[in-house]
């Protein structure tokens, strides 16, 4: 009787494929290993005792079970890598927020606010509206993830504005030449490109400057410019360097 030949043939493959998972374990977690061990062993054992012991087939009640662990195990192990995404990407969008904003930046609004707390408390109520302006444009790009109408995105760069022309005072000029704002685009793509302009052309001369902000539709293209007068910077001593912005 050759009634043998296929346990045998299956407990021949059921080794070979052991043999695979072997070698290659560290490309695999603990877990899916484990779990990729028993689809094999399980239906190894059950071939060894149907070949001693006729009756029902143990292969496929043992292979029915492993399959039923393996899914089991792969969909846990799914969840378990979306919930750690989920929570790597929350934590880069805090930590982005937090590079946005600048711990610089919030303590020197709030030194500016205490000033005019005891100079000017309207103008002191004023930069505390337009600061809670910008604090929520960057809260609120946190949960963004659509695009946002390009009004609400100058709205929070004006509001940044207004903040940093109390601490620089006739140091920073700012002209707004608006001449198209009916198109959309992603939270916080403008305010880093005006921050910039501040912080590196104009807060780095002495006398200061202006800062530009022009928008107009040419050949049904939205073009945003970001203008300064400030320093400037030669292009052959640029360095390359990483930024999030």
């Amino acid at each position: 009787s050759l009634s043998f030949i296929t346990p045998l043939t299956s407990l021949v493959v059921l080794i070979m494929n052991l043999a695979v998972l072997i070698w290659h374990r560290h490309n695999l977690s603990r877990r899916m290993g484990i779990c990729l061990a028993l689809c094999l062993l399980l239906p190894m054992i059950a071939a060894v005792y149907q070949y001693m012991h006729y009756g029902i087939s143990y292969v496929n009640v043992a292979m029915i079970i492993a399959l039923i662990n393996l899914f089991i195990n792969v969909i846990g192990e799914q969840g378990e890598r979306l919930t750690k995404n989920v929570t790597k990407l929350h934590d880069m969008k805090i930590e982005l927020m937090i590079s946005q904003i600048g711990p610089h930046f919030i303590y020197n609004t709030l030194s500016t606010i205490k000033h005019l707390c005891r100079t000017n408390p309207e103008q002191a109520e004023k930069t505390i509206d337009d600061f809670s302006v910008y604090l929520r444009g960057n809260l609120d790009s946190l949960t963004e993830n659509k695009c946002i109408r390009f009004e609400t995105e100058l709205k929070h760069v004006k509001a940044y504005l207004a903040v940093e022309q109390q601490r620089f005072g006739n140091r920073l000029h700012v002209v707004y030449d608006i001449q198209d704002e009916d198109f959309f685009l992603p939270a916080l793509t403008l305010q880093p490109i005006v921050e910039n302009a501040v912080q590196h052309g104009i807060c780095a001369r002495e006398e200061g400057g202006t800062v530009t902000i022009q928008t107009k539709l040419t050949d049904n293209i939205h073009k945003i410019s970001v203008i300064d007068d400030g320093v400037g910077f030669t292009v052959s001593e640029t360095k390359t360097e990483e930024h999030i912005g």
